[in-house]
Order: structure tokens, then C-alpha cells, then sequence
């Protein structure tokens, strides 16, 4: 391996993470300002704030080419750590203060959780590429929670051929499970008597993301990727099994993409029945993004196999980087 080839791929791969994951950081910190109760001001303007410093930074993010320097992007790694690391800390506060009651909120919970374990995600990936502690698998809910993760940014997969077994357990382990959790919650979000039909199709995909997690254990383990043995036996490449696995994870969130980028536009259209369901669009949209950027991740692993891919430019748009309005 090229070993400066193989950092630049790390670092434009990096800056790639960031076109997605600022703009899912800035959507959470809007989702979070919209679901507090009014008399909440503190949180409301909290949340706000970081809605504001996440959304500029985002855009300079965009700004900034694949061809940019080592440093330039290595200077907006850094900030992202400076700004997302308190966020995380202000998402994860707030699900426990609204699962206590000491935070009044309609957003539940348990999806508050769920947009902070995201963000320790997208850190992770940071974190990896400047040399940084990656979080433990436990922080991602991941089986065999004594391991750190790998993490490394997509583009940077086929540097890192031995361990695609490892990396598809946690990109495709990770996300179907958040997939799942997606489900399960607009589950509750659309009306009852009047969207039941919606209500069951999003339990159907919630307990076909279910299966396929179920499988995945099972895949992972009899591969030796999920054990107790500490750090070492981090070289796992694709098997069979995986592969097929993988396949299955693709196709089940084709069908999950699909169903959510039809409702969205349903949503915006007001043509859904009863013209509104009990979410925003762009929570739809977000979650149309987060199966595009799944899908995209698996595609990259089965193709990680061949030639590394070009580093100095950005196909744009894709479909995870732009939402129903081609912004």
C-alpha cells in the first residue's frame, strides 16, 4: 500500500463523511430545538445555537473542494471535534432529562438517544482519522461491546481490504439497527384510524430490519468477528456468508428508501391521508438520506475489492447529500 496515497484517500474520505454527516449533525440540533415545550427556553435556544454553528460549518464544508490541503481539511476535522463533541454530550443530557421529566419535550426520549448515539458515529470516524480513541462497540449498541471500533471513512475501505468483514459489521450492523429504530418510532408518529395502513407497513420493515440484525449476529459470530477476545483479530475479510448478508441488508433498505422517499413526497404534497402526518418532512427525508448512506456503504464494501477510487473529486449530488427540494 501506497502509504501517502493511502492517508490522502483517509483524509478526503474524512471531508466526504462531513458533506453527509454536518447536515444529519444540523437536522438533529433542529429537530431537537422544534420538539421542546415552549416554556423549555434554555434548551430551545441551546439547541439553537448549536442549529446555527453546525449549519455554518456544514456549509463551508460544501465550500471546500476534494482537492483542498492536507491541512485545510485537517483544520475542519479539528473543529468538528471542537463543536460536535459538546453536541453529543447536550443530545445524550436531553434524552435522560426527558426520560426523568426534568425536560418537557413531545420528541420522545428514546429518539433523543438515538440521534446521540448517530453522532458518536459520525465522531468515531473523526476520531480515527486523526489518531484518536474510537468508541467502544458498546457505545454504538453493538454486540461484544469490549472492542473499539475501526471506523475508517468509506473511502478509505479498500485500503483496508483484510478488515472489510470487521467494517461491515459495524457500518451495516450499526445503521440496520437505527433502520429498525426508525421504523418502530414513525410507527407511532402516523395517525392512528385514519394511517393505520402506514402504521403496519412501518412494523412490517421494523421486523424485517429486526431479521436481518438477527442474521447478522449469526453471520458475525461464526466469522469470529463478534468474540470476547479483546483487541487483536481485527483482520476479518469478506466470506460468503457476509456478502449474502450484506445483500440482504441492501435490499430490504432499497425497499425501506423507496417507501420513505414515497411518503415524503406524499408529506409535502399533503396528498398523505388526512394531508399531515405527526412528524416534520424533513424528519422523513432524513431518515430517506440515512438508507441512501447505508446502501452506499455496502455498495463501497462489495466493491472494495477492486481499484481505489479517486480521491480528487466529489460525484455530486448524491442521493444521501440532497433532500425532496435538490438542496
Amino acid at each position: 500500500m501506497n502509504d501517502f496515497l493511502a492517508r490522502r484517500r483517509e483524509l478526503v474520505g474524512a471531508l466526504e463523511e462531513k458533506r453527509f454527516f454536518d447536515r444529519i449533525m444540523y437536522e438533529h440540533a433542529q429537530f431537537m430545538r422544534a420538539g421542546v415545550d415552549p416554556t423549555e427556553e434554555a434548551a430551545f435556544r441551546e439547541a439553537d445555537r448549536y442549529a446555527v454553528t453546525i449549519r455554518e460549518l456544514w456549509e463551508r464544508v460544501m465550500a471546500t473542494p476534494a482537492t483542498a490541503s492536507d491541512e485545510e481539511i485537517n483544520s475542519l476535522i479539528r473543529e468538528n471535534l471542537r463543536i460536535i463533541t459538546p453536541f453529543q454530550e447536550f443530545e445524550a443530557d436531553a434524552a435522560a432529562a426527558i426520560a426523568a421529566c426534568r425536560l418537557l419535550a413531545i420528541t420522545p426520549a428514546d429518539l433523543v438517544r438515538h440521534l446521540a448515539v448517530e453522532t458518536i458515529f459520525f465522531l468515531g470516524i473523526l476520531k480515527r482519522v486523526e489518531g484518536l480513541p474510537t468508541p467502544f462497540r458498546s457505545e454504538l449498541e453493538l454486540p461484544n461491546g469490549n472492542k473499539r471500533t475501526l471506523l475508517y471513512p468509506r473511502l478509505s475501505f479498500t485500503d483496508h481490504r483484510e478488515m472489510l468483514g470487521t467494517l461491515a459489521y459495524e457500518y451495516g450492523m450499526f445503521w440496520t439497527q437505527r433502520h429498525m429504530e426508525h421504523a418502530a418510532v414513525l410507527a407511532l408518529f402516523f395517525r392512528p384510524g385514519i394511517q393505520e395502513e402506514y402504521v403496519r407497513l412501518m412494523l412490517r420493515f421494523e421486523r424485517k430490519f429486526k431479521e436481518v440484525l438477527d442474521l447478522g449476529k449469526m453471520v458475525f459470530a461464526r466469522a469470529g468477528i463478534i468474540d470476547n477476545r479483546g483487541e487483536e483479530r481485527r483482520d476479518h475479510p469478506l466470506t460468503p456468508a457476509i456478502v449474502d448478508w450484506i445483500n440482504e441488508v441492501i435490499a430490504v433498505t432499497k425497499e425501506f428508501r423507496d417507501t420513505m422517499a414515497a411518503i415524503v413526497r406524499q408529506l409535502v404534497t399533503c396528498t398523505i391521508p388526512s394531508g399531515q402526518a405527526n412528524f416534520w418532512p424533513l424528519l422523513g427525508d432524513h431518515i430517506r438520506r440515512e438508507a441512501d448512506y447505508l446502501i452506499d456503504a455496502m455498495d463501497r464494501i462489495l466493491a472494495a475489492t477492486g481499484h481505489p477510487p479517486r480521491s480528487d473529486h466529489f460525484p455530486h449530488p448524491r442521493p444521501y447529500e440532497t433532500d425532496w427540494r435538490g438542496r
